[in-house]
């Protein structure tokens, strides 16, 4: 057992290079904490909650003179020593010590109270600083928040208030190249017939294209037509 510690030597070896620090061994990692931060108002349920500890029994330790106090830690947040509950580390710390000091008034557990093996300072430490990183980074989201009505904060164009339809010079500029080729092909791939009245090409659809051209050479009007010729090309009505 090491002597300052109260800890088993393996263990120590086995810690050796964390950043933690024992009681007895010097001060915590987070040494100038309270310097750095004003509102040091963190439960142990708080810590809980955010996931940096954990509720288990005899995960809780405290060595003083060397001799090391075990209790449980609840989900509650309360800490569980010798039949009593402690809402703070402060006040399960204050009691371990006044065992061997019962004249002792006040204590600082947070500096010397462990949970899993680690101080309860670092993990409160650790739970500050996240907050204030995730408070920077949420105002700063806010500072940075994009003005889409006026078109800031977007690689998007500002869109004009009204569109006009562009000419048809500039259609026709923007047309895929051989576009105009590909609906000549399309159109020569359609059933075309003639009216023998009044001579205007109507387009035939697939279904009826083979009873058009059965017919072969014999005279075709609009108005013969089973299908509605209004609904394809010239769309125009049949003759009569």
């Amino acid at each position: 057992m090491d002597s300052k510690t109260g800890l088993p030597i393996s263990l120590l070896s086995a810690l050796k290079g964390l950043p933690y620090a024992f009681p007895g061994a010097g001060q915590p990692a987070s040494q100038g904490v309270e310097a750095q931060d004003k509102n040091k108002n963190v439960t142990l349920k708080e810590l809980l909650d955010a996931g940096l500890i954990n509720p288990g029994e005899g995960n809780v330790t405290l060595s003083y003179r060397g001799v090391t106090y075990t209790a449980n830690l609840l989900a509650s947040g309360l800490i569980e020593f010798q039949g009593a509950t402690f809402d703070t580390p402060d006040a399960f710390s204050l009691r371990a010590k006044q065992l061997q000091l019962p004249d002792r008034e006040s204590d600082n557990g947070w500096r010397s109270v462990l949970v899993d093996g680690v101080v309860l300072e670092d993990v409160r430490y650790s739970y500050l600083k996240g907050k204030r990183e995730t408070a920077k980074a949420s105002s700063k989201v806010g500072e940075e928040k994009p003005n889409m009505a006026a078109g800031q904060g977007s690689d998007l164009p500002v869109l004009p208030s009204s569109l006009e339809v562009p000419p048809d010079s500039l259609v026709a500029e923007a047309a895929p190249e051989g576009a105009a080729d590909a609906g000549a092909a399309e159109a020569a791939q359609q059933n075309w017939v003639q009216c023998s009245r009044c001579e205007a090409w109507r387009i035939v659809p697939d279904e009826f294209w083979p009873d058009v051209d059965a017919a072969g050479d014999e005279d075709w009007y609009c108005n013969e037509a089973t299908w509605d010729v209004t609904q394809y090309e010239p769309y125009t009505p049949p003759c009569k």
